[in-house]
């Protein structure tokens, strides 16, 4: 299952920003980020968890968003609200689009995301392909090799049209471009996610999270899969 995000009336399409434009939300995104002192050890064990911090986990669908964040939740003892469901849950879904996946008005998302947050006091993962529009204090970004992505979605027996919207949505950054440009997002980090296993996953997200700084990763897959866009 996937959404199709809306803002408004206008229903988002796969773009690509410059190099120039990435740069420059890119350190948009990342001004007046606040120290975390939210770590705190508990009691006879190793874990550690953060106090009061939004985690959101996005990606094209398949990059392995719903189990890096159900071992991610292990590991820092957070609740974790899947959008899919919550989409469900609250009714907002708008019909489907040609491809079959779910519309969802982004606005309507972000107010009932917003209502659950009310008064929320320690630590919350949101996952799911359109939780890069939420504000959030760490914004995971899930990358896959996109040969690799298109084995995992034939797997899922999606149609061939659907396949190739979210392949072609991975080359082209669509999701990272759009978390670049979301000012609501005070730590961006960037994981390929192709060769490592959920567990390995959730842990270096683990330890990017403890050191509280942006991190991007060297994914150019234009470069590489220009052909598949054809």
């Amino acid at each position: 299952m996937s959404l199709n995000p809306c803002i408004g009336n206008r229903c988002s399409q796969t773009r690509r920003l410059s190099p120039e434009v990435l740069e420059s939300q890119e350190s948009r995104a990342f001004l007046d980020f606040p120290e975390t002192s939210g770590f705190r050890g508990k009691p006879g064990t190793n874990t550690r968890q953060v106090s009061s911090v939004i985690i959101t986990i996005s990606g094209t669908p398949g990059t392995g968003k719903t189990s890096v964040a159900r071992i991610l939740a292990k590991l820092m003892s957070c609740e974790v609200v899947a959008i899919n469901k919550f989409v469900d849950e609250h009714k907002l879904s708008e019909g489907r689009d040609e491809a079959g996946s779910k519309i969802v008005d982004v606005s309507k998302l972000r107010r009932e995301i917003e209502k659950h947050l009310k008064n929320f006091k320690g630590c919350i993962i949101i996952e799911g392909h359109l939780a890069h529009f939420l504000r959030a204090d760490f914004c995971v970004v899930l990358r896959c090799d996109p040969l690799v992505l298109e084995g995992r979605l034939k797997k899922k027996k999606w149609r061939k049209a659907k396949i190739r919207e979210n392949v072609q949505a991975e080359i082209l950054d669509v999701i990272l471009a759009e978390a670049l440009a979301n000012k609501k997002i005070k730590c961006l980090l960037e994981l390929d996610n192709t060769r490592l296993v959920p567990k390995k996953c959730a842990e270096k997200i683990l330890c990017l999270i403890k050191k509280a700084k942006p991190h991007r990763e060297n994914v150019q897959w234009l470069k590489k899969y220009e052909n598949m866009m054809i």
